[in-house]
């Protein structure tokens, strides 16, 4: 068993979240952003570098003790000199959009901690652009972007108030001036929202401009008035350079209705009011406990609500701050106090309530429940009035509401329904941001704050907003009513559950409102847990009728037929089920063996008289059988009025008829001699978007044992007596959801009989075929199977392994695809419960936490306050021994029989046999079903299978750290692993070259077989990817408790209040009222005041509120204690008094809860997330601590020679699985090719050239030139030498030759056979009709086309360009008149067969060969676009860049459609990507053979197909040098030509490239240009002007530029069609 860790360590795991020291994080932030500053030319590095900073300043914004002071000046310098003043470069749009967004992004993280007076320094440079310039100027706009990018907020409240005030007259004057334009009014609105946000202190008086303000936030809603559409009709663009800086979100700024949500939430704060009213000052003086004010007393019904709770004075700055917020949530305590002083505003909701416009949606004054009679009812608020700011501010906030509320009703739907979303959905969540930071005192000392007066207006507001979206036709705008409801019930349960209760029963009762139903279930599913926590009811029904009622109103709503419906109940009963800590019916159905909850106990009887007592009156004074004297029980049970056995049986029924409907049965598949094998079961919408996997795993962890258990037996009568193959998916969550909570009875009811029932139903063997009813049944059951096993303990599945090991052999011998897929299920489900660790207790997430006085139990806070641990545990020996046994069976042995299967002696055997049908059938079988074992136990133990050895280590192994020889071979490694190794040394390695052999024997065989080799393959050689498939952030497989809103922060006042509940229940027992004062004279509020180690009183709350008192305590004082200690400080004070508040650093702060079982599920996948890093960067055990052993792991690995030569075998097997022609097979093999070289880079090394040489059609230096029949495939099958062997270590010289001669020489070559190909069009439409001269003109025009490529590979510069023109004309001419096709001249471009002409077959090759070189294009151009690593490579070495350049544009060679496809994807990849390696000088002549290559093919009338002519140039552009150099002399002469070409978009190109040089050259001499570089622009200068001065230039460039003649001359053509027909002119 695992050693229990300290729960706040257990906590920190999920988020990931470590601690360093405060000195460590200011010096990595500093030396990031000194990186992020000075390598603005390296977009990679500083992209990268740039991320990690943002992560860094994210996770500690809070952190002000860290003492960062950044200076914005170089910051801002260095995007000035990338965007605002550019260097005119080109570059992939890919490139600059993520270093855009990157960087933007880290101004954005950066600002806060920007060194003092920046915002002054900032708002001066700007200021001048935006205050007296031009407003359509770009300058202008472009000052606005800086302006809120830059502009830090956060210092306004230590800046000079009249300073501020200036500045904020200043922007809304700007503001002002320029309307209807987007742009300016989002920028202008976000600053402002920032700023009112940061201004916590109170510096700006914002009173008088907030009618200008609200006028801003009504314009940014566009909604329409009268008839009219709501766009403006004299709308104003923003200046194009500005829009494309600053636009779309890349500067991290708000839409606007999300800044009109945080600008009109904060604008109702107002300072505190230190020292309260006078009746507290008195009170305080004469009791000297607290300076608040006394509260009126609580009514019987005093449950636990945040008004109680906030009674208690947890104001912002503490007991003294004299600030009370308390009445923001009004339960059903003021209503108690209201029906018994005879008080008539009740909105309870009645059981005969049939309207569906009740609450706010009907008249606020009818029926009594107006608003006026709740705010009247909360006399404590009066004390605190709004000030004059805050009251404008709400009455406009009304004025706003008012107006747009009727565009959310669901006849108004318009483009605003969106926006209006959003100003709810954000609004709401500001304000309870800011109520839970001010109840939970995190805030600073005098912090503004919302008081209760102010809080109730917005409630109001925005459950008017709600209460009319609720039933949109926008389902943004449904979400965001309904989680606003959710919220805000948090906060006045009185306000919101009477609206969603009675339009849920609405909506049920009445027929013509059932399309209303899911979106009311989903309401109400939402605001369960605060129903239950408020113990809100209505005068007729309790908490718990209310609840139950539903329960049993919703079961016909699982219906197959209505989705929506469906995912709604299923959202009700799991929001249900998550909320109470088991699900108990009457009294009379109580299970005898059902253990009570342990967390509480009561040790006297006065205590029981308590509990006794407060449940009578939480459950409304029913008095059921629990509340009797005779039967106390020892701890609180919330029961709920329902028959639960038979709700039980109702939901399986339906639930079993459901799967029934959704199962598509085989006459929707087809008969069996039609249907296809499905392999992989496809998940309806019910495992996909709904929560019916939580929903059932709730179900049986809640359920009492017996009910439980009979839910077990009814799912084993439902696994063996039906077959629903199509939903085995849905179905297998249930049972292993059963297996999960009740392990003995799913062994005895579900496993044990579905083992019978296969074996029963096993087909005879000898069989040729099974028919689809027999593979549907197997798949039924292997899946039920597989799930249960895979719930089960060790212990109880160790004696199961000989009957499940019988099973799996003789499924795996069936002729059977679908068997064999679906038997590896079963084989690994055993495998990883044998291994893997797993929670001894099931019942942790009933039982772990503290069990609140009312029954319902503490969820989880992220400190996991007042809950445990779950206990992991680890298998025993035996039964890890059990699993390695069964690895050793089906990987070692299965291994060694493919291999003899495949390789050798028995190789010519089995294709002898194969020469039959039986034998082919029999070979096929056992190869599946031994590719079918090695891959159920990889699945099955996952990382924990023992990974490849033979990693050699590297050379210098001693520096492989950086530390020398003092590092003492330590290696940084992932913490994170799922149980020691299994396997003997090597398995891995083995099963490699297993897999090499069967891929090399198959190989253009059977491509099933070949696929099940490269899954298993991908399987073996990326240890953790199933881990990161299983785990990280998101969930698989439906919706979980995430969808259930979890308990914001204000909730912890329900926790609270049963500090004041403990003593009022007791006097309302005993018949008497409480007296006036008392909550300040009790014990709890003594402890609470700072008495830490005072004793509370536990009778009335079973010592809940000690047991919560004291684990916050607990948590508070182990942060503290770490970050003293990261600080260097010892001994430091921690307060520890005030219980209910979180801790963030130093500061208290109330937390937000999740459900326990979301939370168990967030840990599970967050460990699974760590076993994958640290499976896939392994490093060292602890007891390797020498270098040279730290060296040789996985983690180290840098060159291909450290690899094991079975990996690399096995890798270069499947690159040619990627070049195959057959489509599915070359789809299996690429995802493992791509997992590999991101695990192992220097895999790249050895895939790129022979996928290059694929894309220039010429013979690949390692796989040879086929993709079937490589070279190295045959070493392989010959078995004289591996791969690996043959290849490595590669001859550098040669892949340098390859790169820089063999792919240049292919595009020269293609350039010579494009222009024979040109020039034989042309010469023989000139020749039509005369005779053929043959021998002779053909020998002369082979001779020239050799005679070409020869020149244009050996020499050099615009030579070698004009000695291949001249010969490529000749060899046209001469081509032309023997009428001989050009591709004979070269051999078609034949990439495989080495340019064989014998064929009848377009381009000289045949149809199998033309194939096989379609799939070997395709292949690579797929390998390459996604993958990453290849293009890091290809963009930074210059050799291989040369190398990518020409072998992309040699694939003009292959002609057909399958080729032009996926060589124009990845053009569009290049483009996107594009950017010249800093390493390649553009003086090299390296550069200058790129070059003039280039341009013979991108010239005006060059001899290439038209796609190529246009690349060629872009590539030019892209590759541009820079001014000064001889190269950028020479593409100015190119544009030059461009300019003259008659084609519109070479023109355009030309265009641009003569606009960049230019610009270049301006830039240059404004700051000086280098004695070196004068020269080169001087040349380029004179060049210009000569160009300019040749005569005739000015009307030709008038007649190109300014005249559309695109347009002119299809108009022209039109008319010559109409006129003379066919274009000839009319007359």
């Amino acid at each position: 068993m695992l050693s229990p860790c300290p729960l706040n360590k257990w906590c920190r795991l999920i988020s990931t979240k470590t601690a360093f020291a405060a000195s460590d994080i200011s010096a990595f932030v500093y030396a990031l952003y000194d990186v992020v500053l000075l390598t603005s030319s390296d977009v990679e590095v500083q992209v990268r570098c740039c991320e990690v900073l943002n992560h860094v300043l994210r996770h500690h914004r809070h952190s002000q003790y860290l003492g960062l002071q950044l200076p914005w000046r170089p910051l801002y310098g260095m995007l000035q000199g990338l965007y605002d003043k550019p260097k005119p470069q080109l570059r992939g749009t890919f490139l600059d959009h993520i270093q855009h967004s990157t960087l933007f992004q880290l101004v954005a993280r950066s600002r806060r901690f920007f060194a003092p007076g920046a915002a002054e320094e900032i708002w001066t440079l700007l200021r001048p652009a935006l205050v007296y310039g031009d407003l359509m100027a770009t300058s202008t706009h472009l000052a606005l972007g800086w302006l809120v990018l830059f502009f830090p907020t956060k210092q306004l409240p230590q800046t000079k108030a009249a300073v501020v005030q200036t500045w904020v007259a200043e922007w809304l004057g700007v503001w002002g001036r320029l309307v209807n334009c987007a742009y300016w009014d989002t920028h202008w609105l976000y600053l402002v929202a920032r700023a009112v946000k940061d201004d916590w202190q109170g510096v700006v008086d914002w009173q008088p401009y907030i009618p200008e303000l609200y006028t801003h936030m009504l314009a940014c809603f566009k909604v329409p008035v009268g008839t009219a559409t709501a766009g403006c009709p004299s709308a104003i663009n923003p200046p194009h350079r500005a829009l494309m800086l600053f636009g779309n979100k890349l500067d991290q700024v708000d839409d606007q209705p999300k800044s009109a949500a945080k600008l009109a939430l904060h604008l109702l704060k107002q300072p505190q009011q230190h020292g309260g009213s006078n009746a507290s000052a008195a009170a305080a003086e004469a009791g000297g406990t607290s300076t608040f004010r006394q509260q009126p007393s609580l009514g019987a019904e005093a449950a636990g609500s945040l008004e109680s709770a906030l009674s208690l004075g947890l104001g912002p700055a503490g007991a003294g701050s004299g600030v009370n917020v308390q009445g923001i949530l009004h339960s059903k305590t003021h209503r108690a106090s209201n029906i018994t002083s005879g008080q008539t505003g009740s909105i309870g909701l009645s059981s005969s309530s049939s309207g569906g416009n009740q609450g706010l949606n009907a008249d606020p004054n009818a029926n009594g429940s107006s608003w006026a009679a709740y705010a009247s009812a909360d006399p404590a608020g009066e004390n605190v009035p709004m000030s004059a700011a805050v009251a404008a501010s709400a009455d406009a906030l009304d004025s706003l509401v008012q107006l747009l509320e009727q565009y959310c009703h669901p006849s108004n739907t318009g483009g605003w329904s969106g926006d209006l979303a959003v100003f709810l959905r954000h609004g709401v969540h500001y304000f309870m941001k800011i109520l839970g930071r001010q109840c939970g005192t995190a805030g600073w000392p005098g912090e503004q704050v919302i008081v209760t007066a102010a809080a109730k207006r917005y409630v109001r507001a925005a459950v008017k907003l709600a209460a009319r979206g609720q039933y949109s036709k926008r389902e943004s705008l449904v979400s965001a009513s309904c989680k606003a409801l959710c919220h805000l019930s948090y906060v006045w349960p009185g306000a919101v559950l009477p609206l969603v209760l009675g339009r849920f029963q609405s909506a049920l009762a009445t027929a013509t409102a059932m399309h209303q139903l899911p979106t009311s279930i989903s309401s109400l599913a939402l605001c369960v847990r605060p129903l239950l926590l408020a113990a809100w009811h209505t005068a007729d029904e309790s908490t718990q009728q209310i609840i139950a009622e539903a329960m049993m109103a919703l079961l016909p709503g699982i219906d197959a037929n209505d989705e929506a419906k469906t995912a709604a109940v299923f959202q009700f009963y799991t929001a249900v089920l998550s909320s109470i800590p088991t699900l108990h019916g009457l009294s009379d159905e109580q299970d005898e063996h059902s253990p009570l909850p342990t967390a509480l106990s009561h040790d006297s009887a006065d205590a029981g008289d308590a509990l006794v007592t407060d449940m009578d009156v939480a459950e409304g004074g029913s008095g059921n059988g629990s509340s009797s004297s005779s039967a106390r029980p020892t701890a609180a049970v919330y029961r709920l009025p329902l028959y639960l056995e038979d709700w039980v049986d109702q939901v399986m029924e339906r639930l079993f008829t459901l799967l029934g409907n959704l199962d598509t049965g085989p006459g929707h598949r087809g008969t069996d001699q039609q249907a296809k094998p499905e392999l992989l079961l496809q998940s309806t919408y019910l495992g996909k978007d709904t929560m019916y996997h939580s929903f059932f795993q709730h179900l049986m962890v809640r359920l009492p044992p017996r009910l439980a258990d009979h839910v077990v037996s009814l799912l084993g009568q439902f696994a063996t007596g039906t077959s629903l193959a199509t939903v085995a998916l849905e179905a297998s969550s249930m049972f292993r959801a059963a297996s999960i909570a009740r392990p003995q009875a799913a062994l005895e009811k579900l496993i044990k009989p579905l083992i019978a029932k296969v074996k029963r139903e096993m087909p005879e063997p000898g069989t040729r075929s099974l028919t689809r009813s027999q593979e549907d049944a197997l798949t039924w059951q292997l899946v039920l199977l597989g799930s249960c096993l895979g719930g089960l303990t060790p212990a109880l599945l160790e004696p199961l392994v000989p009957q499940l090991e019988a099973l799996v052999d003789d499924t795996l011998k069936l002729p059977s695809r679908v068997a064999a897929n679906f038997a590896t299920m079963v084989l690994s489900s055993t495998l990883s419960a044998l291994s893997g660790w797993y929670v001894a207790d099931q019942a942790w997430s009933q039982q772990g936490g503290l069990l609140l006085p009312n029954g319902l139990r503490l969820w989880i806070d992220r400190q996991g306050v007042g809950w445990q641990p779950p206990r992991w545990e680890l298998p025993s020996d035996s039964q890890v021994a059990t699993a390695a046994r069964l690895a050793d069976k089906y990987m070692e042995d299965a291994a060694k029989q493919l291999t003899q299967l495949c390789n050798g002696s028995n190789a010519a055997s089995a294709a002898a046999s194969r020469a039959s049908d039986s034998g082919f059938l029999a070979f096929k079988t056992s190869c599946r079903g031994l590719l079918a074992s090695m891959a159920a136990v990889i699945i099955g133990l996952m990382s924990r299978l023992r990974d490849f050895d033979e990693f050699s280590p590297q050379a210098d192994s001693g520096n492989i750290n950086g530390g020398g020889s003092d590092n003492n071979g330590l290696c940084i490694q992932v913490v994170g692993s799922c149980t020691s190794p299994i396997g003997a040394p090597g398995v891995r390695n083995r099963a490699a070259a297993a897999l090499a052999a069967a891929i090399n024997h198959l190989k253009g065989g059977d491509r099933e077989l070949l696929e099940q080799a490269s899954y298993t393959s991908l399987l073996l050689m990326c240890p953790g990817m199933l881990e990161q498939a299983l785990g990280g952030q998101g969930r698989h497989g439906g919706k979980d408790d995430g969808a259930i809103i979890d308990e914001p922060a204000a909730a912890t006042a329900y926790l609270l209040a049963w500090s004041s509940r403990s003593s009022t229940s007791r006097h309302v027992g005993q018949g008497s009222s409480p007296k006036k004062g008392h909550i300040s004279k009790r014990p709890q509020w003594q402890a609470l005041q700072g008495q830490a180690s005072g004793i509370i009183n536990d009778a009335a709350d079973g010592g809940f509120m000690k047991a919560f008192t004291q684990a916050e305590q607990q948590a508070h004082q182990e942060v503290a204690a770490e970050i003293a200690a990261m600080d260097g400080a010892s001994g430091s004070s921690v307060d520890s008094s005030k219980p209910g508040a979180g801790s963030w650093g130093n500061e208290w702060r109330w937390r937000r809860r999740t459900s326990p079982l979301a939370v168990f599920d967030r840990l599970r996948r967050m460990l699974l997330w760590r076993c994958a890093q640290a499976a896939a960067k392994a490093g060292p055990g602890a007891s390797q601590s020498t270098a040279a052993v730290a060296a040789a792991n996985p983690a180290a690995v840098v060159t291909l020679q450290q690899l094991p030569k079975e990996y690399v075998n096995l890798f270069m097997e499947l690159m040619v699985l990627a070049m195959q022609p057959n489509a599915a097979v070359r789809g299996s093999a690429m995802p493992t090719l791509q997992s590999c070289v991101k695990r192992f880079p220097c895999l790249v090394e050895l895939m790129l050239p022979d996928m290059l040489a694929a894309l220039g059609g010429v013979p690949g230096p390692l796989l040879g030139g086929s993709s079937s029949k490589g070279e190295a495939s045959a070493a392989a099958a010959a078995g004289d030498q591996s791969a690996a062997d043959r290849v490595l270590p590669l001859n550098q010289n040669e892949l340098q030759r390859f790169y820089g001669v063999t792919l240049m020489e292919a595009m020269d070559k293609q350039q010579t056979a494009d222009a024979a190909a040109s020039g034989s069009a042309e010469a023989g439409a000139q020749t039509a009709g005369q005779p053929q001269r043959a021998a002779a003109v053909l020998a002369a025009a082979a001779k020239a086309a050799i005679s070409a490529a020869a020149v244009a590979g050996k020499t050099d510069g615009s030579k070698s360009s004009q000695a291949a023109k001249a010969a490529a004309a000749a060899a046209a001419m001469s081509a032309a008149a023997a009428g001989v096709a050009p591709q004979q001249l070269h051999g078609g471009g034949n990439s495989s067969s080495g340019g064989s002409a014998s064929s009848t077959a377009t381009g000289g090759r045949t149809v199998a060969q033309e194939s096989e070189n379609d799939g070997r294009v395709a292949g690579a151009c797929a390998v390459l676009a996604g993958c990453l690593e290849a293009w890091r490579v290809i963009f930074r070495d210059p050799v291989v860049f040369r190398g990518f350049i020409a072998s992309l544009m040699a694939s003009r060679c292959h002609s057909s459609n399958m080729c032009l496809k996926s060589i124009q994807m990845l053009i569009m990849q290049v483009i996107s990507r594009f950017k010249l390696p800093s390493l390649l000088s553009v003086d090299s002549d390296e550069y200058k053979q790129l070059q003039t290559s280039l341009m013979g093919m991108a010239e005006p009338g060059a001899r290439v197909t038209w796609r190529y002519a246009v690349l060629s140039n872009m590539i030019l552009m892209f590759a541009g040098p820079a001014p000064g150099s001889a190269a950028s002399l020479v593409l100015l002469q190119h544009c030059l030509g461009l300019m003259r070409s008659d084609m519109v978009l070479l023109r355009r190109i030309g265009g641009a490239g003569l606009w960049l040089m230019l610009t270049q050259v301006a830039e240059t001499q404004q700051h000086g240009a280098s004695s070196g570089s004068s020269n080169g622009i001087q040349q380029l200068v004179d060049e210009l002007k000569q160009a300019m001065s040749d005569e005739g230039i000015g009307e030709t460039m008038v007649k190109l530029l300014v005249l559309d003649h695109a347009k002119l001359d299809a108009s022209e053509a039109a008319k010559a069609a109409r006129d003379g027909g066919g274009g000839g002119g009319g007359g």
